[in-house]
């Protein structure tokens, strides 16, 4: 119980200080972030990229946002939610197996592991890819840029 408390937590973090570093105001904005098993995200991953595999993280934004772009309540004013106020700006799914796999294998911790692949689909929620080179080189440095400031190498 202990970890996914701070699983959620952690978590929370990452989104906040994501938003903070972007500019963008975490008052106004929602992410919802599941975590699923293996089957769960194959499915989806089959469903929605044609890639019949288990993947780590799978992000569906709500929201057409190019990268470097702010979500605003203003700009965004039709998918603000009425009964929260919020800007939804998508979902993002972590599959647990895998990620427990990769800290695993890069020799850190679960939680480290979870919290950059839920700031790696924030950031595709954002509009950030790594389709091309250019836009990989974009990503991963505002990735470590961010968990810089939560203090993981």
């Amino acid at each position: 119980m202990i970890f996914f408390r701070k699983r959620r937590e952690a978590v929370a973090l990452t989104i906040a200080t994501a938003c903070n570093h972007l500019g963008i105001a975490r008052s106004s904005v929602n992410v919802d972030i599941h975590f699923t098993s293996g089957r769960a995200i194959k499915r989806l991953n089959a469903l929605h990229r044609g890639e019949d595999k288990c993947t780590d993280v799978l992000s569906f934004p709500n929201l057409e946002i190019k990268a470097g772009e702010l979500p605003t309540v203003e700009k965004f004013a039709i998918d603000v939610n009425p009964e929260t106020g919020l800007l939804e700006l998508g979902t993002i799914f972590i599959c647990e197996r895998v990620a427990r796999k990769q800290a695993r294998k890069l020799g850190h911790s679960l939680l480290r592991e979870v919290c950059f692949l839920a700031l790696h689909g924030f950031l595709h929620l954002l509009g950030y890819d790594h389709k091309t080179d250019e836009e990989e080189a974009t990503m991963i440095a505002v990735q470590q840029e961010i968990m810089q400031k939560l203090g993981v190498k």
